[in-house]
């Protein structure tokens, strides 16, 4: 190969790599995910998210930013479980069960033990119809009352990371799922998505949407 060929093709490979080296550079300044594996454009953030998560044996748990929702544990589990919640951070216990377990099983005790403030909430609507007692369908039975009640503890200033506990996790992501559409300025669709890992019905779901036009339509007309 002659001096001049050699020279021709060195210099083509410097091109070479100095053009992989600005791709590179650029890919990681648009906000690629190879390099450092968040966008850097300016302005641009992502808030927290409603996910599941592990908590000890609390059923189909899930998570806020530093609020944490679900099922009751197995009674001889709950002490430990609230435990685990205290040492994340959790200070309140609301708790969302039926009145019936609400008797039978108290949390008065294991939740003064874990440090946690305890409310009771009764979900039961007492003007609900027969027909809808007869039917079973919880989420037909929740009173306004109620999810405004929970809204309030939510949203209370300067107030603590709460665990809401229900029977089997439905009910309370139905609730939170409205608090965060309607409070937190999440959209609706992102809300009921992340809530359907507990297994909403369309049942449930139609629920949340309804609370959500009830406490927009009452803001409305409070203007």
């Amino acid at each position: 190969m002659t001096p001049a060929r050699r020279s021709s093709d060195s210099a083509s490979a410097r091109l070479l790599r100095g053009a992989f080296v600005w791709i590179a550079m650029a890919a990681c300044a648009g906000g690629f995910s190879g390099c450092t594996g968040r966008s850097l454009r300016p302005g641009v953030s992502v808030g927290p998210r409603l996910a599941s998560a592990r908590l000890g044996s609390v059923r189909s748990a899930m998570t806020y930013d530093g609020d944490w929702l679900g099922g009751a544990s197995p009674e001889e589990c709950l002490p430990e479980d609230l435990e685990l919640a205290a040492r994340r951070g959790v200070e309140v216990l609301v708790d969302l069960r039926s009145p019936s377990y609400q008797e039978a099983y108290p949390l008065d005790e294991v939740a003064s033990a874990a440090g946690l403030d305890l409310v009771k909430i009764d979900l039961v609507n007492p003007d609900a119809s027969s027909a809808d007692r007869a039917e079973g369908e919880p989420s037909n039975l929740i009173s306004d009352r109620a999810v405004d009640s929970v809204r309030e503890i939510l949203l209370a200033p300067g107030r603590r990371r709460t665990l809401l506990l229900d029977g089997d996790g439905t009910l309370s992501s139905m609730i939170y799922a409205v608090h965060l559409t309607v409070d937190e300025g999440m959209a609706e669709a992102e809300a009921l998505r992340a809530a359907r890992a507990t297994g909403l019905s369309q049942i449930q779901e139609s629920f949340v949407k309804r609370q959500v036009d009830r406490i927009r339509s009452q803001a409305d007309t409070s203007l």
